[in-house]
């Protein structure tokens, strides 16, 4: 008399079945977790750019051609200033990440930086986390460019 039921074999090969899909899945979700964290990053790098470019062509912010112009920005992305609306000129506790902007004109000018009747070629480079006191030592750095014009 035959019993109802599943043979060995056959929970075996559904088990394997099973288990080459979990892996698959789980190997899936790393890559996406990761994609995740990435996007992430990216559009915070994206918000920080607008406003430190919207500054500098607003003119509320000097540029000087060859010299670094530094942006704190806390966890979420924002720009940290004093109340006077002036972008900070040393991290504190709550900051996070860092831009250095520097400008140079097309023709490699030294000169002060007139975003009215020029156009600028900046590179930004962010690094975090600011508690490395270092920027070159620091873990992350991504490093932008834009022209500026006003």
């Amino acid at each position: 008399m035959r019993r109802a039921g599943f043979s060995m074999v056959e929970v075996v090969v559904a088990l394997g079945i099973v288990s080459f899909a979990m892996v698959s899945i789980f190997g899936l979700l790393s890559v996406g977790l990761i994609a995740s964290k990435q996007s992430g990053s990216d559009t915070v790098l994206a918000s920080m750019m607008a406003q430190v470019t919207g500054r500098l062509q607003s003119g509320k912010d000097a540029l000087v051609v060859g010299t670094p112009v530094n942006y704190f920005f806390d966890n979420q992305g924002q720009l940290q200033t004093d109340g006077a609306d002036k972008p900070l000129i040393a991290a504190n506790t709550s900051s996070l990440y860092q831009c250095a902007v520097v400008g140079r004109l097309p023709n490699s000018s030294t000169e002060v930086a007139d975003l009215g009747s020029h156009l600028v070629l900046t590179t930004h480079t962010f690094s975090w986390p600011t508690t490395v006191s270092d920027p070159e030592k620091r873990p992350n750095r991504e490093v932008l460019h834009a022209t500026l014009s006003k």
